[in-house]
């Protein structure tokens, strides 16, 4: 890792300023190459806008307040993909652990109850992964279906037969109005390595 010229002199500013001081063991900048290495594995798509905000060049290792603001962001973000990679210290690799308690559930035969009210959480732990989801109607009524996550992108298909009938983006929710009774299947599925996410269904009338 290259030290940069101020955090030469950070120890001693340190003493005589109100912002803490970094950690014994490592510096600022080990703190922003640590969550880079592992976004680059998580969300690589995302690496060349973050790269830019925290990399070496940005405007992050101008000051001290600078770079101890920087190293907490770092940290708060890496935090939210840390699960993704198994790293020793700033660097990274691939190998963290997916967890999701409804697996197997990537076909309809193992489907995981999906009830009104009560919403599931789960992981798509690979970019060729499913995680399928039943509702069953007793009767003619609407659903509204609601998903959010954090790591990734992850969509959804909601089906009734062979058909697809509805599609559900990340961070979003779609009502159907008046659906017959009958079973309906939620397909979620991701774009990236690992995706956590929070679905949930409610029934309109």
């Amino acid at each position: 890792m290259r030290i940069l010229p101020y955090l030469a002199t950070l120890a001693a500013a340190c003493t005589s300023s109100s912002t803490p001081a970094p950690d014994a063991s490592s510096t600022p900048t080990d703190s922003c190459e640590r969550y880079l290495s592992c976004l680059l594995i998580a969300a690589p798509q995302s690496y060349g806008a973050q790269l830019s905000i925290y990399g070496d060049a940005s405007e992050c290792w101008k000051t001290e307040q600078h770079a101890h603001d920087c190293a907490a962001a770092c940290d708060a973000s890496f935090t939210q993909i840390s699960a993704q990679c198994t790293c020793t210290g700033t660097t990274c690799m691939a190998g963290g652990v997916c967890a999701d308690a409804h697996e197997p559930n990537d076909d309809r035969a193992s489907a995981t109850m999906l009830e009104s009210g009560a919403p599931q959480e789960g992981s798509i732990c690979a970019a060729s992964d499913h995680d399928l989801y039943v509702i069953e109607l007793a009767q003619t009524t609407g659903l509204r279906l609601t998903m959010s996550a954090t790591g990734g992108d992850p969509q959804a298909s909601v089906l009734y037969g062979s058909s697809a009938i509805a599609a559900l983006a990340a961070a979003g929710s779609t009502e159907l109005p008046q659906l017959p009774a009958g079973t309906y299947y939620v397909d979620v599925y991701g774009n990236g390595p690992m995706t956590r996410y929070t679905i949930e269904a409610t029934i309109v009338w």
